[in-house]
């Protein structure tokens, strides 16, 4: 007949002990996950990105980290006017927080550059024409030719606007009547700008 061992109460108090602290440390990373999973929303709204708001006060001078991406300040000059810019690195691209006019100290537009943040629709820089197509049909377009740019707006998703790398459509035709079918369907978003 085969003997079992009958555990010892401080064998028993040792297991239930490892057993409490794999269930507490089971539940950390569980909270952890959910928490990252919720927190991993890189949402762009027509308000901003992430809890960053078009009209909140700009990040503090010298601010070294924000949202865990590394920043810096920089300062623009185009023709008499300037502004403050905080750019974020992100790791495929940036995000640039400006404020209007220098010393305003509000944030009033946000221009992304990496394809690591969308729309809670799923648009994002890198996306195609065809993938604006999809999700409106109301476009209007403004022609940037200095930047070789076309920039499209949708009402169904204000204060957001999108702008295309199409070169050769950029610097032709009547704006007044352009329509989205008339670019390129694989010419790429190569910004997005939410004021």
């Amino acid at each position: 007949m085969n003997r079992i061992d009958m555990p010892t109460k401080a064998k028993t108090h040792r297991l239930v002990r490892t057993g409490q602290a794999t269930c507490w440390l089971a539940m950390v990373v569980m909270i952890g996950l959910l928490v990252g999973c919720a927190g991993g929303k890189k949402l762009i709204t027509s308000n901003g990105v992430h809890a960053l708001q078009i009209g909140d006060p700009m990040p503090p001078a010298g601010t070294d980290r924000l949202r865990g991406h590394a920043v810096r300040d920089t300062f623009v000059e185009q023709g008499e006017y300037q502004w403050r810019e905080i750019v974020m690195d992100y790791r495929k691209g940036r995000v640039y927080l400006e404020e209007d006019f220098f010393g305003s100290s509000q944030l009033a537009r946000v221009r992304i550059y990496t394809p690591e943040l969308s729309l809670r629709n799923g648009l994002r820089v890198g996306m195609a024409v065809t993938d604006l197509k999809a999700k409106a049909s109301d476009w209007t377009l403004i022609p940037m030719p200095d930047y070789n740019l076309v920039e499209a707006y949708s009402r169904t998703m204000p204060r957001i606007h999108f702008l295309i790398d199409d070169p050769a459509i950029s610097k032709t035709g009547n704006w007044e009547d352009y329509k989205i079918d008339q670019l390129a369907p694989a010419a790429k978003i190569a910004m997005i700008v939410v004021f």
